[in-house]
């Protein structure tokens, strides 16, 4: 029996504002494993720019979030899970 391994590395973006962006600095770091030291993925190297539409679009979303029942924030959440 033979196996063939396929290895590859996922490239992750950061979710504002309910898309996928990259960073505006269009560059990403490494995330590594301090183990064997292989690289798992890239993820953004993000700004403060980036930083601060993240923040004020949670601030946004957070006068609709507030406004939902307990239950319908659980289903919400167990279902983005």
């Amino acid at each position: 029996m033979s196996m063939t391994t396929i290895s590859q590395t996922i490239t992750y973006l950061n979710y504002i504002n309910g898309s996928w962006q990259a960073a505006s600095s269009d560059e990403t770091l490494a995330s590594i494993n301090p183990a064997n030291r292989e690289v798992l993925g890239y993820v953004q190297s993000s700004t403060r720019d980036d930083l601060n539409e993240a923040v004020q679009a949670a601030k946004e979303a957070q006068k609709a979030w507030k406004k939902r029942s307990g239950a319908e924030r659980g289903n919400l959440l167990y279902k983005a899970a």
